[in-house]
């Protein structure tokens, strides 16, 4: 696929790790709480955390993985400073890369106050997947409310309907119409029978199959397949 931009093609992909996201939201779960587990962030340092894991408790929050199974690439979460020693801001980023010139949350002196953000992480994952920078000394607690995940592709799924029957006499020429499909599925196909090899079919259309009776009397027969992409 590619999107016209300026005068150009720019390549689009879908499911790919960085664009083409799926939100996913999980119970409020705590994944960093330093009154808990190293203490304050000193006043213009950092400290990377890890997003994915099967316990958090040595970030100082549960003992679960808190829902995060999948490999995502970047993070909502609920932040909270707590009790800044001066006034200033935070910023949360993707480990290992430059610090961004902006405030994922400001402060006050002595005040606990609370943000949400989308946190990027990296995907692939690497030893650390955030980091949190301080202007001023505080703790902080992250709880994580959901993630973005690329998408993850599932099978088609399909199944065909019951059989639909319209009698006819010696040569005569009717038609039957397939059941529609259930809401959801959409008609990919149309399967169409005589009961008779003397018998023949004459054409289909849409969801009717018409047919044309031989010597007997015979039936025409006719159902629906229909699929539908189930989705994660």
């Amino acid at each position: 696929l590619a999107a016209q931009k300026g005068g150009t093609v720019t390549p689009q992909v879908l499911g790919a790790l960085t664009n083409d996201l799926v939100y996913t939201p999980v119970a409020p779960c705590r994944i960093l709480d330093t009154r808990n587990a190293g203490g304050p962030i000193l006043a213009g340092q950092t400290r990377s955390f890890d997003a994915v894991a099967s316990s958090f408790t040595s970030q100082g929050g549960s003992a679960t993985n808190c829902n995060t199974q999948l490999t995502f690439t970047a993070l909502a979460v609920n932040l909270t400073a707590v009790t800044p020693a001066n006034p200033g801001f935070a910023t949360a980023y993707p480990f290992g890369t430059t610090r961004p010139n902006a405030a994922s949350i400001n402060y006050t002196a002595g005040a606990i106050v609370n943000n949400g953000l989308i946190v990027q992480i990296n995907n692939p994952l690497t030893s650390d997947d955030f980091t949190l920078w301080t202007l001023s000394t505080a703790d902080f607690v992250a709880d994580v409310v959901g993630y973005f995940a690329p998408p993850v592709a599932t099978a088609v799924q399909c199944l065909t309907t019951s059989v639909t029957s319209v009698a006819l006499l010696a040569n005569a020429t009717g038609f039957a119409t397939a059941p529609a499909c259930a809401a959801g599925y959409t008609q990919t196909g149309l399967y169409c029978r005589m009961d008779f090899f003397v018998d023949t079919i004459v054409g289909l259309e849409g969801s009717n199959c018409f047919g044309r009776a031989g010597a007997g009397a015979t039936s025409i027969n006719v159902s629906s397949r229909c699929c539908r992409v189930p989705g994660r």
